[in-house]
């Protein structure tokens, strides 16, 4: 057999001065390592990155921290020491990248702010993450993933509408926010490939939360108010079926919102289970016909209520999980 010549990774050749911590600003550099850049992460001496705490630890080294600082070189320096900031500026004209995500007004305390490193290298490409922006009110605070969640008004559609909104129970503002930053990085790259011109980006954890508001914001705007998105549950608040319905045995989740879905999704499962469902709604009169001019059902039942029970008559039929 013939060997395959190995194909260069995409950023293979460039260099990236990694000063972030946690859990955002690793997730933008793993993401660089992982595609051919030599990344350089700087930890403040003595402890280093907070997330060497985190458990579990194994071998005395904690999973979490290996888990986002894979395919990194490391290094400990105090920057506040002449000898240790000497050793940064050093290494900032070799590099294309410096990332931070300090607290506000760190990396100017530290004497590495963008005018600064412009200075030393003209062509490099400088990263900022913070979690509510670096002008503005809000941009002197400190915040991690949910303080961004919660300004964005995320968190206020996360839950049941009764209750408190729900905590997240993963890292999605930080990796996503990471994302971001990875994206602004590279389109700057190749904005210097270009021009020869470095530049400064920044990421937020506000401004990514904010942009996942695919509905909630445009409706209630361009309905003047009349349409307020709320948290409901386990269920779309607009789109149906849109879910986690309660089966007799498991959640079955069920997301067939238009007429190209639905029929796909019936298709796709055995037809038995549908002639039983069906047969389960109109045992119940769960779905009478018709709808009045407001868009009501004739029976005074609206879209929700219709969903409502359609979902209670999962909770009594047996039904295998569909196979695709």
């Amino acid at each position: 057999m013939g060997t395959r010549a190995i194909k260069a990774r995409m950023l293979d050749g460039y260099k990236v001065l990694d000063f972030t911590q946690a859990l955002a600003g690793p997730t933008a550099t793993r993401y660089l390592g992982q595609m051919g850049a030599q990344v350089i992460k700087v930890e403040i001496a003595p402890n280093g990155d907070i997330s060497r705490a985190v458990p579990f630890m194994r071998d005395r080294r904690s999973a979490y921290y290996v888990q986002q600082n894979r395919a990194k070189k490391s290094l400990c320096l105090d920057p506040k020491k002449p000898a240790g900031l000497a050793i940064l500026k050093e290494l900032i004209p070799k590099v294309d990248v410096l990332i931070q995500n300090f607290a506000p007004g760190v990396i100017e305390r530290m004497g590495l702010d963008y005018e600064t490193v412009r200075v030393l290298n003209p062509r490099i490409v400088m990263c900022s993450i913070s979690a509510l922006g670096r002008t503005g009110r809000l941009a002197s605070l400190p915040g991690y993933d949910y303080v961004g969640a919660a300004y964005s008004g995320v968190l206020d559609m996360t839950g049941f509408p009764d209750r408190t909104p729900v905590f997240p129970q993963v890292g999605l503002g930080d990796v996503s926010t990471g994302v971001h930053a990875m994206g602004a990085i590279l389109a700057a790259l190749l904005y210097r490939e270009r021009t020869g011109e470095g530049q400064h980006v920044e990421a937020s954890l506000l401004d990514s939360y904010f942009s996942y508001h695919d509905l909630n914001v445009h409706a209630f705007s361009a309905s003047h108010g009349a349409m307020r998105p709320r948290r409901s549950g386990s269920h779309h608040f607009m789109v149906s079926p849109a879910g986690v319905f309660q089966g007799k045995q498991r959640g079955i989740l069920i997301l067939a919102s238009s007429t190209i879905s639905f029929p796909c999704c019936a298709t796709q499962w055995d037809v038995r289970n549908w002639r039983q469902i069906h047969a389960s709604m109109i045992s119940r009169a769960a779905l009478p016909i018709g709808r009045n001019s407001t868009g009501s059902f004739k029976d005074g039942s609206t879209r929700h209520h219709r969903m409502m029970q359609f979902c209670s008559c999962w909770k009594s039929i047996e039904c295998p999980m569909p196979r695709f």
